[in-house]
């Protein structure tokens, strides 16, 4: 499941759905959690049918939007994307893939690029690869990762509980 919070991104929403519903791994589900939007993002979100998800709610935050999104959200593994970002075709695929590959772990995360207003790619590109008992340290001592490098099991997100909606990000 892709979990699209959406604050009056318009302009950037129909990216962000259509890369989350071109995966090559055919069974994915996009919902898109409207944040009280006063933009057209709701046209945008509607010109894609049943094809995706829509849950409009009063404004209340980005955490408040993925907790909806996360509660609302059928598949066994969740990705977070924002409205103004996009995935890759494979992402899906080669995260599964690695998910298989380690079935212990609780998600697998890849690295991102960044792309300017017009979706040309940018030279910038981040891409770490830290050991996983190592992986915890390295966080704490500063975040490298955007929401959407990550995908994890629906369990992590209930073991955990809901993102804390006094925080800004993360």
């Amino acid at each position: 499941s892709f979990v699209i919070p959406n604050y009056n991104h318009a302009q950037y929403l129909g990216h962000a759905i259509e890369s989350g519903l071109a995966q090559t791994y055919p069974n994915v589900e996009v919902v898109v959690v409207d944040d009280g939007s006063t933009d057209d993002s709701r046209a945008m979100a509607a010109a894609f049918g049943d094809r995706i998800r829509y849950i409009y709610q009063q404004n209340a935050g980005l955490s408040a939007a993925r907790n909806t999104g996360v509660s609302a959200a059928r598949g066994e593994y969740i990705a977070l994307l924002d409205a103004d970002d996009m995935v890759e075709p494979a992402y899906t695929e080669r995260l599964l893939a690695a998910l298989a590959h380690s079935p212990l772990a609780a998600g697998a995360y890849c690295g991102f690029r960044f792309v300017d207003q017009d979706n040309r790619p940018q030279a910038r590109v981040e891409q770490r690869i830290t050991a996983p008992e190592a992986l915890y340290g390295a966080l704490l001592n500063g975040n490298y990762w955007v929401p959407e490098s990550l995908l994890a099991r629906r369990a992590c997100y209930q073991a955990m509980g809901e993102f804390d909606t006094s925080l800004r990000a993360c």
